[in-house]
């Protein structure tokens, strides 16, 4: 089994680049002794792409796991979704009065950050500890392509194979799982003070320390 090093995910997928090996292979044919070359853009190697971190990887970076280890992975993975159990599905403020949804979505742990209207980032959890009481989560901004939309506005394509286009600003599938359709609609909405919104609701915000790693700190 096939794993990201930069964040143990066993969704990686091969990039095929054939369309570019094909046209390559044409144009050589059209060069003197090129037919005896052609063949060469087929045995370059290929990339690797993690979906949940974006990581371009050779084939050589990925790690080799067998059932067991990736059962480690697993459990690993599980004790950071119960150390944030009290804390899904709510809304935190962390020291920077930044304001994020703690949000479990595609077997991932994330925080959904409201920076304006219409606007959501993604970070990915990946530890939670308690300092002197005082909880903290580390996230990274490395999101992989499928998972950095939770917000699509109008004109925006839906797929890219079918050509498919929204007409008004609407949740992406992953938006669908992180916010409900009540928090989508107050973001969205132009005059809305989310703080004040919440409150109104009595959801007290529990503050918690925050912190977005860069990328050499993660690799640490």
């Amino acid at each position: 089994m096939d794993i990201c090093p930069e964040c143990k995910s066993d969704d990686v997928e091969k990039t095929y680049s054939i369309g570019l090996r094909v046209v390559v292979c044409v144009i050589l044919l059209f060069i003197p002794y090129g037919i005896f070359f052609c063949w060469i853009p087929f045995v370059f190697p290929y990339t690797h792409v993690c979906n949940v971190c974006g990581t371009e990887l050779s084939s050589d970076q990925l790690l080799r796991m067998d059932w067991r280890e990736r059962e480690e992975l697993l459990k690993e993975h599980q004790q950071l979704e119960e150390k944030l159990f009290p804390y899904l599905g709510k809304w935190i403020e962390d020291q920077e009065e930044r304001l994020f949804k703690v949000a479990k979505g595609k077997g991932q742990i994330f925080l959904v950050e409201v920076n304006g209207t219409k606007k959501a980032t993604t970070y990915r959890v990946v530890e939670y500890n308690e300092q002197n009481d005082v909880p903290e989560i580390k996230s990274s901004s490395k999101v992989g392509s499928k998972f950095r939309r939770v917000i699509q506005e109008a004109g925006d394509f839906v797929s890219f194979d079918e050509n498919e286009y929204t007409n008004k600003t609407s949740l992406t599938e992953l938006g669908k799982e992180l916010l409900t359709k009540d928090e989508f609609n107050n973001i969205k909405d132009n005059d809305l003070d989310i703080h004040n919104w919440l409150k109104e609701l009595g959801k007290n915000l529990q503050i918690i320390n925050v912190e977005i790693l860069s990328d050499q700190k993660e690799q640490e």
